[in-house]
């Protein structure tokens, strides 16, 4: 989702690659070839921030990254601590997940959800 023609100086164009509405949960996801842990750490502040401006306090959001299992849990535990929300609805998913996406991304919708 690229935002355009924004005349307004005070508002800087963003990027998100999926906006998902269930029911009356928004679900942000964004995606990067980046594996090293400051710039999926950037990530996650960018998509915590867009999910809540599009979702509001119950939207969830979703890292897809190159990072390894060990970098991803890292950084998913770092940007709960440092947002001051262990309520935190975000996930880092690493390239353990790239292969098998579609099926993570129903479990996870299951499972947060309670959707069958």
């Amino acid at each position: 989702m690229r935002r355009a023609n924004v005349r307004d100086a005070s508002v800087k164009p963003f990027e998100l690659d999926v906006v998902a509405v269930l029911g009356y949960q928004t679900v942000v996801v964004s995606c990067t070839l980046a594996y090293k842990h400051d710039r999926v750490k950037q990530k996650g502040m960018e998509v915590i921030l867009r999910m809540r401006q599009l979702g509001g306090i119950e939207a969830r959001a979703i890292v897809l990254c190159g990072a390894s299992r060990k970098a991803q849990q890292l950084i998913q535990a770092e940007l709960k601590e440092e947002t001051g929300g262990s309520s935190l609805a975000l996930e880092i998913w690493g390239k353990d997940t790239w292969y098998h996406l579609q099926q993570t991304f129903h479990q996870y919708i299951r499972t947060t959800f309670g959707w069958a």
